[in-house]
């Protein structure tokens, strides 16, 4: 489970990130994804996957720079996972 500061400092990056999402970078959504609580699993083909358990898996693709409705796809996923946490952190589990 996320603290209250790691959600905050999640957020900010996500909202930076919402901001521009044509010019968004695979290392950016990946330093997301890493920060709501995913871990990277080995690709077995198709793109990088990054899993969080009770999630569903998600796919960073493996390009530099994303097509910008990808990037917004996967930010509302990443938001998903932020979203969960604090509703995890009120209820004290």
């Amino acid at each position: 489970m996320l603290t209250s500061e790691q959600i905050a400092e999640a957020r900010a990056l996500l909202d930076s990130l919402r901001r521009r999402p044509a010019n968004v970078k695979r290392d950016e959504l990946e330093k997301l994804a890493y920060m709501t609580g995913r871990q990277f699993v080995p690709k077995k083909g198709g793109e990088p996957r990054y899993e969080k358990r009770g999630r569903y898996p998600l796919a960073i693709p493996g390009h530099r720079v994303i097509n910008k409705i990808t990037v917004l796809s996967v930010l509302k996923q990443l938001e998903d996972d932020l979203d969960r946490e604090e509703e995890e952190l009120g209820r004290g589990s």
